[in-house]
């Protein structure tokens, strides 16, 4: 789908994170978020966005305990999206 303006212009790093069902749960995507951050805050990054299918509760539910806040209300989504953010 494509992010909205709105969205990009305050978040301008997109996230994308699909770790193998066998790998979830251990920490892994903890840590990759975690080595992200650390760099972009090094590179001046305002912040980061990352797009959820609205069926996915556990994706949302991980970006959200890694901190990013839902952007896009009801009715915002783009193409079936909700959106997370994170400044940085």
């Amino acid at each position: 789908s494509v992010t909205p303006a709105a969205v990009t212009a305050r978040f301008p790093a997109p996230l994308h994170m699909t770790p193998l069902p066998r790998l979830r749960g251990q920490g892994i995507g903890r840590r990759l978020f975690a080595l992200s951050r650390e760099t972009a805050v090094a590179a001046g990054i305002a912040g980061f966005q990352v797009g959820v299918s609205p069926d996915n509760a556990g994706g949302a539910a991980f970006w959200q305990a890694c901190g990013m806040k839902p952007v896009t209300g009801p009715g915002e989504s783009s193409h079936s999206t909700l959106w997370f953010g994170l400044e940085i």
